[in-house]
Formats: C-alpha cells, sequence, structure tokens
C-alpha cells in the first residue's frame, strides 16, 4: 500500500488553496464540471469503492451498493 508523503500532501493543498483564491471557483460552469467529474471517478471506481468498504466495515457487496453506492430516490 502506498501512502500519500508530507511534501505530496503539502503541494495538492497549496494547488487547491491558489485555485480557490484565484476566484476561479465561483463559476457555475467550472463547478458542475467539477461534479461530473466526481461522478465518473465514483462510477469508473465503483468495485473499488465496494471492496473497500467489505474490507473495512466487513459489509456485504449489497448492502454497501444499496446503503452507500446507489442514487437516493
Amino acid at each position: 500500500m502506498s501512502y500519500t508523503t508530507a511534501a505530496e500532501f503539502d503541494k495538492t493543498y497549496n494547488a487547491l488553496q491558489a485555485t480557490f483564491k484565484s476566484g476561479k471557483t465561483k463559476n457555475l460552469a467550472w463547478r458542475k464540471w467539477q461534479l461530473k467529474q466526481l461522478w465518473w471517478m465514483v462510477e469508473e471506481n465503483e468495485d473499488k469503492f465496494l471492496a473497500a468498504l467489505q474490507k473495512d466495515l466487513n459489509r456485504d457487496r449489497f448492502e454497501s451498493f444499496a446503503t452507500d453506492m446507489s442514487e437516493p430516490s
């Protein structure tokens, strides 16, 4: 298993802070694009999320999907 180093964390944190301070995040189109990317990331990695929930919480795949991964009704 690979962990993020303190230097990598600081670099990412600083990049996120700079993006926020630039005002770029106020744009509605930019925020919608970020949400779309988040959605795609979750969909593309669904099996990994379900495996992690099973490993960490000993949850059945069906239960995790029904409670954590499915769209709310």
